[in-house]
């Protein structure tokens, strides 16, 4: 999750003279496995790479002059090589451009296949059996940096609602911009990601003897799955359950076998070894 907390961090403030992303420009990028790939795509719309970690994954705004009144348009993108998938994505604080994604989900044919708990709702295309596109709504603040005089925003956290540490380090950032003062506007985030799962799967042994947990980390967990020997033949043949499944080899002899799921998302092999 070091990724993660590293871009999460980022803020990206673009004007207006980018090229607005849109659905259509996460799905043209869902090729694209490094920042190097992402980054030739997105200059031609005037996008540059503002912060991130390696080819790990970066985030990107426009390439103009800060604005620290515009919209909060950022497009990501990572895909570490231990994660469960691929992210593009595109976050705004702005209820229009929001509505406008939405629209453009439907309009490609996206219809909502589960809502989570966490206001989040998970759209899949049959056009599309290789990914899947998040919509998420997050609770954030933005800050608004104001000479003194300004009027403060009507919006804004009463400054005693504002941890100390958090207080002083706005004000810092605020006076080393050449500002006197803040206003920290509670806001919603909408989040759009695109997920190409690359998933990985995981062996252990269990707890009990004679059986080995899978570990297979997606949206969707349950698929079919098969054991065959080193011959190629088929061994065992079952379901997964959820993340973790339990599976009785004990009626298995001992040697290396190879597990392999089958699903919407393709074939994915592990060897084990049964002792």
């Amino acid at each position: 999750m070091r990724l993660l907390a590293t871009l999460s961090l980022v803020v990206v403030l673009c004007n207006a003279q980018a090229q607005p992303p849109s659905i259509a420009t996460l799905l043209s990028l869902a090729d694209c496995l490094d920042t190097t790939c992402v980054s030739e795509r997105l200059r031609p719309k005037d996008y540059c790479p503002y912060g991130g970690k390696e080819e790990d994954g970066w985030m990107w705004g426009s390439c103009g002059p800060f604005d620290q009144w515009a919209d909060h348009v950022i497009v990501g993108f990572f895909g570490y090589a231990m994660s469960n998938w691929r992210q593009y994505s595109v976050s705004t604080r702005d209820t229009t451009t929001a509505e406008a994604l939405t629209a453009e989900l439907h309009q490609l044919g996206f219809t909502i296949a589960k809502s989570l708990a966490y206001d989040a709702d998970i759209y899949r295309n049959a056009a599309y059996p290789a990914l899947e596109v998040h919509r998420l709504e997050k609770r954030a603040s933005s800050i608004n940096f104001r000479k003194s005089g300004d009027p403060a925003d009507p919006r804004a956290l009463a400054k005693d609602s504002i941890g100390c540490d958090t207080y002083e380090d706005l004000q810092k950032m605020a006076q080393e911009a050449g500002y006197d003062s803040f206003d920290l506007i509670p806001e919603l985030l909408w989040k759009f990601e695109v997920r190409v799962p690359t998933p990985h799967l995981g062996i252990l042994p269990g707890k009990k003897d004679g059986t080995v947990v899978l570990f297979y980390p997606v949206s969707d967990p349950v698929a079919e799955f098969t054991i065959r020997d080193q011959s190629g033949k088929e061994v065992l043949r079952s379901m997964t359950r959820d993340w973790r499944t339990v599976i009785d080899v004990s009626g298995i002899p001992n040697g290396v076998y190879y597990l392999t799921i089958l699903s919407k998302r393709g074939m994915v092999s592990k060897a084990f070894m049964q002792n």
